[in-house]
């Protein structure tokens, strides 16, 4: 994830990916987010969720659902 949004050349693999995924009408999730950048343009693609350091640390279940197990996607 940390070539999403640059000019590296494996952030072409990604961008190929997600369009191939998109094409297939597959529901994508992104792993390791971390800087908001990086959401920013998975977000301009279309991909729906994400994972990672930007949005929390890890945590164990419990905790995960008392802070978003009230939530509906």
């Amino acid at each position: 994830m940390d070539t999403v949004g640059t000019n590296a050349p494996t952030g072409s693999v990604i961008m190929h990916t997600i369009e191939m995924a998109k094409d297939l009408e597959l529901n994508l999730a992104a792993k390791e987010v971390e800087p908001e950048a990086q959401a920013k343009v998975l977000r301009e693609l279309g991909v729906r969720y994400a994972q990672g350091f930007l949005f929390a640390r890890p945590m164990p279940f419990s905790d995960l659902i008392a802070r978003y197990g009230k939530q509906v996607a």
